[in-house]
């Protein structure tokens, strides 16, 4: 199998995220990292490879940065008994919850 980079997800709360959320409390958000395969990987199209809870007082913003390895662009060959990496364009989207995903990138594999 190649080797994929390992892909960084960056979110900056606050600045780039669309939705702006004031508390006047305490407040906790998770930011949630999805991958959409290659439609020949035969996958759901967002599958969860990544989270982080995050906790903020009112009006402080703050930086998350979530890891993807090689398993998050990979699927189970049961043939092989192995991963592999299909090739084709990764859709990765970042948001707080699986229907609202507003930062979004692709990454192509060619494999």
């Amino acid at each position: 199998m190649a080797e994929l980079p390992e892909f960084i997800a960056a979110i900056d709360q606050g600045t780039t995220s669309t939705r702006c959320m004031i508390f006047d409390h305490d407040g906790a958000e998770v930011a949630q990292v999805y991958v959409g395969d290659p439609t020949a990987a035969g996958e759901p199209p967002n599958q969860l490879k990544g989270f982080q809870k995050v906790t903020l007082r009112p009006g402080q913003t703050t930086h998350l940065t979530l890891h993807l390895d090689q398993r998050a662009f990979s699927v189970w060959d049961s043939a092989a008994q192995s991963w592999r990496t299909v090739p084709g364009d990764y859709h990765i989207r970042v948001g707080d919850s699986s229907v609202n995903l507003p930062l979004n990138a692709t990454v192509h594999f060619r494999g």
